[in-house]
């Protein structure tokens, strides 16, 4: 129910932080409208909002109003998926850390940037979370 009305949603997935182009949103979201979906869900990646505890960027395309207006003036709905990571990436990153460590190469903290709690030791072949 939207506003007291059922409505049959019909999705796609868009990503704010992967087209940095705010300008751009409104024709990725009309295309959209055109391809029959009335919604799009998209992802809040965390990790890239806060990449420091305490330290929260709402700016560029981390600035979600420019999204949310564009998506208003198209008429889509939009479905948010906010998370710490995305699970993709998080295996992505995990599987990049395990191959550092099962080849003996220092995992350096660097390459652990918003992975709280997440930290290797090569020398022990030690990967703890």
């Amino acid at each position: 129910m939207v506003y007291g009305e059922r409505i049959m949603v019909f999705s796609g997935e868009f990503h704010p932080y992967r087209l940095p182009v705010p300008d751009l949103w409104l024709d990725v979201f009309q295309k959209i409208k055109a391809l029959g979906f009335n919604a799009v869900s998209f992802y809040v990646h965390w990790a890239l909002l806060e990449g420091k505890p305490g330290h929260y960027s709402a700016e560029g395309v981390f600035a979600f109003e420019p999204f949310f207006a564009a998506a208003k003036e198209a008429g889509i709905y939009l479905i948010a998926r906010p998370g710490p990571v995305s699970k993709t990436l998080a295996i992505h990153k995990l599987m990049l850390i395990l191959c550092s460590i099962s080849m003996r190469n220092p995992v350096e903290e660097a390459s652990l940037d918003g992975f709280k709690g997440l930290r290797g030791n090569s020398e022990r072949g030690l990967l703890t979370i």
